[in-house]
């Protein structure tokens, strides 16, 4: 029962240099305040964050190709407040509030070839009333034209503050809102002729050409999935958007409008938000249902999920929320991360080995990016899937899931399948029209848990297994209970970005306290003597230490001393939220704390 049979044939491989099947890897996704510790990190201890970067963006096999940024509007949108750029029609644009936008410049330091997206959670407060039918049932009709260029200027004057003050240009756009339910085609047709023809109002020596080659993605929908049929219907909706993105689920529409778009028009489909491994690995090899690093949300499910969604409704692209959890425990969708890094003051951070390797069983043996980067692409014709759930592993545990990606010349191939059942599979592969090396060998590498109690939980993680003869053009591949394998053409066992080692922390952890004796965990006055004096500028004036759950609360000086400032009036909130503004320092929390603040 447990037999699968599939065939690699190199003459099956989309060789178009469109982008609807490249193997784009995985992305980062900052938002909701989910990167706002990593401020902290940067200064307290640059040596964990730069750690943190170059495990993720790092070496010749990075795992995130992308960070995602998520404009903020001064709401809580969902785990904490992140940001506006403008807090007016009149600001300038200020690219140093939160994390995001330092985080991405940081990031291409490492890659330079990193790709950047935005769009917008909601709505600021100077827009609300623009655009306040956004959230009707109709807003394409009921949202005047008159209310697209503001909305365009916060994007254009927040694209142009990132690059004067990083030196990047964003590369892609998704004009329309967050996990939107009615996509607003006739403003993303407008957004894209708007973003493609403007030419003036630029500062000197602006790249203007390369700004009006900016790519729309769009709808970000999160279970409607009515986006897809739209574009297939609309030739000039296809024109102007490049990338369709959609969440938390793997399936495609009725009418596999996924697949039409990647297979017959070579338009990229992303899986453009969803979760990382939950619940870090080395407690689930714990557990007694013997599940080992596989079960529900773990690192062999989300490995199942990506395989899933391309097979189901070709999502070529997989971007993490978060990917790194710099936010402190307790809040809205903890303990989805690859890392959690929460101790700022003392540097320490955790990292999910077990999910991190899960992941690289398919970034480490393929090359990840765009056609005009020489990405493999997928082999469609040997990809399957038939794991149940649209999103979460839910039944058929036991069934073929398989994905194939290979390079454009054809030279090399790697086959990552995915078991998280009790059974063990067998797959018989048959190999033709591909151009193997003499003597070609696959080289299995294998991650499951340990054996027994007595093995760490990382001791059977990323090794290689076996190495095996491909006889008369076939193959035949274990794949273990509870385990994810890649079956690879490279050899890469003396690499040692591959081979795998535990990843911790250089730090210990501790407590946050500077006064043991009157229980005091934390005081701040705000004055940071001990830092630059460009130290609070380039955080948009964010306190040390600090996460906002709602409002933006910042330093200013107020009688010659820095003091806490609620920013945001009633005027000022955001259309995202139903409630009035509290402003009360409540919003403010360390570590689910209550901080003493020093007015002296």
């Amino acid at each position: 029962m447990n037999h699968t049979n599939f065939v690699i044939d190199g003459d099956q491989l989309d060789l178009d240099d469109k982008d609807g099947h490249t193997f784009k890897g995985f992305g980062y996704l900052s938002c909701n305040n989910s990167s706002r510790l990593l401020l902290d990190y940067k200064w307290e201890h640059e040596d964990s964050y730069n750690q943190i970067l170059q495990i993720l963006f790092g070496g010749k096999h990075p795992l995130m190709r992308m960070i995602k940024l998520e404009m903020g509007d001064d709401g809580n949108t969902s785990s904490g407040t992140e940001p506006a750029t403008m807090r007016s029609a009149d600001d300038a644009a200020n690219v140093k509030r939160g994390a995001g936008f330092q985080l991405a410049a940081d990031a291409k330091e490492l890659q330079p070839a990193l790709k950047t997206a935005i769009l917008r959670w909601g709505e600021p407060g100077f827009l609300r009333k623009l655009w306040v039918n956004v959230k009707s049932a109709d807003p394409d009709k009921l949202v005047p034209e008159s209310a697209f260029e503001p909305m365009y200027q916060w994007y254009k004057r927040t694209i142009v503050a990132a690059y004067q003050e990083y030196g990047y240009l964003i590369d892609y756009v998704d004009p329309d809102r967050n996990e939107t339910k009615h996509p607003m085609v006739q403003w993303i047709k407008w957004f894209a002729d708007r973003i493609a023809n403007d030419r003036t109002a630029f500062p000197a020596k602006f790249p203007i050409d390369q700004y009006n080659r900016i790519k729309i993605i769009a709808a970000d929908q999160n279970y409607e999935r009515d986006f897809g049929d739209m574009m297939i219907a609309d030739k000039q909706l296809r024109d102007k958007v490049a990338a369709v993105g959609f969440h938390y689920n793997t399936d495609d529409g009725t009418n596999k409008p996924f697949t039409k778009l990647a297979d017959d028009l070579q338009h990229e489909v992303w899986y453009s938000e969803g979760i990382a491994p939950m619940t870090f690995g080395k407690y689930r090899v714990k557990a007694s249902n013997g599940d080992g690093i596989g079960g529900k949300q773990s690192g062999l499910d989300v490995a199942n999920r990506l395989i899933k969604s391309y097979v189901n409704s070709r999502r070529s692209f997989y971007i993490f929320q978060p990917a790194v959890s710099a936010y402190y425990p307790g809040v809205n969708y903890s303990h989805k991360e690859l890392i959690a890094a929460s101790r700022p003051w003392s540097g320490h951070f955790e990292v999910d080995n077990v999910g991190l390797q899960c992941m690289k069983h398919f970034s480490d043996f393929a090359k990840a990016g765009w056609a005009d980067e020489g990405a493999w692409r997928y082999l469609t014709s040997a990809c399957d899937s038939g794991v149940g759930g649209t999103e979460n592993l839910d039944h058929n545990r036991e069934a073929p899931s398989y994905l194939t990606l290979m390079a454009p010349d054809k030279q090399n191939f790697s086959v990552i399948m995915v078991n998280d059942s009790s059974q063990t599979r067998t797959y018989h592969v048959a190999i033709k029209n591909v151009n193997l090396a003499p003597n070609q060998k696959l080289v299995v590498w294998e991650s499951i848990g340990p054996e027994n109690s007595d093995q760490d939980y990382d001791t059977n993680l990323k090794r290689v297994r076996e190495k095996l003869e491909i006889t008369a053009g076939m193959v035949n591949i274990v794949v273990n209970p509870h385990s994810i394998v890649t079956a690879t053409t490279l050899s890469l066992e003396n690499d040692d970005e591959v081979a795998y080692h535990r990843v911790e922390s250089r730090h210990d952890d501790y407590t946050l306290g500077i006064d043991g004796d009157n229980r005091i965990l934390y005081e701040d006055d705000f004055s940071y003597a001990k830092y630059p004096n460009n130290y609070l500028s380039s955080r948009g004036n964010t306190p040390r230490y600090t996460a906002d759950q709602g409002g933006a609360f910042e330093i200013v000086k107020s009688k010659g001393k820095n003091v806490l400032q609620q920013m945001i009036t009633e005027d000022q909130r955001a259309l995202t939220g139903s409630t009035r503004l509290h402003q009360t320092l409540r919003s403010v929390t360390i570590n689910g704390l209550i901080m003493r603040l020093m007015y002296l």
